[in-house]
């Protein structure tokens, strides 16, 4: 299955997902995209630079977000707004790779976090 059909899937899969993005963190953008609608390049470039910043942050501004393994990066961002839901997840075997959902105000956070392990789990499975 190609990355842009395990995007799709993904996308669907989620009630309210309007967006599924695969960034790449070292070119800081966005390798593909599955959408409800057509997307700007300025969002999708907002989009990987959300993802920049928020998983380079320096550790003093994450400690109460990590795991409590204090050695650990993080590896889920939430970013919630009176629009929208954005989760960033980043890849466990590949740490420059994120996936990006965004969804309703409403969309299942938790559903959005599982989907996108899998995603990034399929996506390495198929490289």
């Amino acid at each position: 299955m190609s990355v842009s059909e395990i995007l799709n899937d993904c996308r669907t899969a989620i009630p309210d997902c309007q967006l599924v993005a695969f960034i790449d963190l070292d070119a800081s953008m966005v390798l593909s995209v599955s959408s409800v609608s057509k997307q700007r390049q300025e969002r999708l470039d907002a989009l990987s630079a959300s993802a920049s910043r928020l998983f380079s942050m320096p550790r003093v501004f994450l400690a109460g977000w990590l795991a409590d393994n204090g050695n650990s990066s993080p590896q889920v961002a939430i970013v919630l707004s009176m629009a929208e839901t954005t989760a960033y997840v980043r890849s466990e075997t590949e740490p420059r790779e994120v996936l990006c959902l965004c969804g309703s105000p409403n969309s299942p956070v938790d559903a959005m976090i599982k989907a996108a392990r899998s995603v990034m789990s399929d996506i390495g499975a198929s490289e």
